[in-house]
This record gives structure tokens, sequence and C-alpha cells, in this order.
């Protein structure tokens, strides 16, 4: 005689079997993120991955596939070249970005900056030169003189 239950209990219903678990799913390879943190210093050329986070010191040149970003904390002393940079730290060296380059508040370039979009937000330090728009591979032409202006010939004074 059960304690807690009836005997003439008749459960004529079949139960649900609890669902069988299902194999993960293969997920999407992970992107290649690289963490440079702070307190490491690395000395020499850093190259490939999508995505590099420097909160430590790198002396030297960095080259990546995807975006660069500086932490606060972070400081490189050479040439980057990425598809996107963004600085909150320091930079001492060219930066050249094939879509965009941000400087944000904290952050502070001693260097040239070339790239299409370029933002360098109010408080940033800058000190260099910036080359926007897309790189061209023919040399552009100048329009002949007086050409913007009619008013203006040549020898004209």
């Amino acid at each position: 005689m059960p304690f807690f239950g009836r005997e003439d209990r008749h459960d004529t219903a079949p139960r649900a079997a609890a669902p069988a678990p299902r194999p993960a799913a293969p997920s999407a390879p992970a992107a290649r993120n690289t963490l440079i943190s702070a307190g490491l210093h690395i000395t020499g050329a850093l190259t490939g991955g999508e995505l590099v986070r420097i909160h430590g010191t790198v002396d030297g040149e960095v080259r990546v596939d995807g975006a660069v970003v500086i932490g606060a904390g972070g400081r490189v002393q050479g040439r980057i070249e990425a598809r996107q940079v963004t600085v909150e730290g320091r930079l001492d060296g060219d930066l050249l970005a094939s879509e965009k380059a941000e400087v944000t508040a904290s952050g502070q370039v001693e260097g040239d900056i070339e790239a299409p979009r370029v933002v360098i937000a109010e408080g940033a330090y800058f000190k260099g030169n910036v080359k926007m728009g897309q790189p061209s591979s023919a040399p552009r032409q100048r329009p002949a003189v007086g050409a913007a202006n009619p008013a203006v010939r040549e020898g004209s004074s």
C-alpha cells in the first residue's frame, strides 16, 4: 500500500518520455582575437588576426587583416596597418587604415594618419599629418589652370 498515493489509481495515458538531449550544433569558427594584456611588453613585428586589442606595450610594426584597438593603457611604438584602427591609448608612429582610423578623447597619436575615414575626438592629442580619401593607383590629374574659375586665365595676375 503506497503511503502518498491511492492503490486504485489507474493511469492509462502513456507518459511522454523526456526529450533526448540534442547534440550541440557545430558553432561557427571563433574569430581570431588577440589580446595583449596590461603589463605585457612585445618587441618585434605583430601580424595576422582579425582583431588585436593592445592594453600592454608593443615596440614594432603591427600589421593586421582586421582591426586594432589600442586600449586606454596601451602603447604602440611603430607603424600600424589594419582595416580599422582605434586609439584610446598612445601611438608613436604612423597609422594606415584601409577603412577607418579613430583617435578617441583619451587617445594620443604622434605620427601620420592615412585612411578613407578619420575621426579625431575632442580632447584627443594628435601631432602629425592626415591624408583622407581612397588611395588610388593612378596619379591624380590636376585641372588645367583656370578650369575651375573661368575668370582666372594663364598669365593673368
